[in-house]
């Protein structure tokens, strides 16, 4: 259930949500921010939530007013629809494998994400294999398609991504595993 968004979004964020009925009851806030420095979007639980049962928990997606990982300042609305689905498909993926964790877990999880770089890269590939899990990932592929191939997005970020994220050979393959 979302309870906030952005306007400017309103239609990709319905699209992207629409792709996991199991949130149908979940409490999503989306929000525009200034705050964040070189990502994109970040999807994590409430504070308080970790203190209430499972399914009482609320979301908070943040996005970047400003995609900034490129030689010029990109709003985030000006990005391709397509690719924004694919973005917040990928948050939401992170939001489906919260949904599976204790507290604690979640907790614990917290921790090494933020320290482990191997815990990271798993979180993000799991997050992947939520999105594809559900159907989306012609979105992730477009978006990886997106950051891998503009020239204005700097060096430094592809690698990041490259090297954190599941590449659109891997998505085809989670695909072919899911369809057999």
């Amino acid at each position: 259930m979302i309870i906030t968004r952005p306007d400017q979004l309103k239609n990709e964020i319905h699209k992207a949500v629409s792709f996991f009925p199991k949130l149908e009851n979940t409490i999503l806030h989306f929000h525009l921010t200034d705050r964040m420095r070189s990502i994109t979007m970040k999807a994590q639980p409430s504070f308080i939530s970790l203190f209430k049962k499972r399914n009482k928990r609320t979301y908070h997606i943040y996005i970047s007013k400003t995609f900034k990982n490129a030689s010029k300042e990109i709003s985030i609305s000006d990005l391709p629809s397509d690719v924004l689905i694919g973005w917040l498909g990928h948050e939401l993926g992170h939001i489906m494998d919260y949904e599976q964790m204790t507290n604690w877990q979640l907790m614990k999880f917290g921790f090494n994400y933020l320290v482990f770089d191997e815990h990271y890269n798993e979180s993000e590939h799991t997050a992947d294999f939520y999105a594809v899990r559900y159907g989306m990932e012609q979105y992730l592929i477009k978006k990886r398609k997106f950051i891998l191939e503009q020239p204005e997005i700097f060096d430094t970020y592809k690698k990041k991504f490259k090297d954190h994220y599941l590449s659109p050979d891997d998505i085809v393959h989670l695909v072919k595993c899911r369809d057999v």
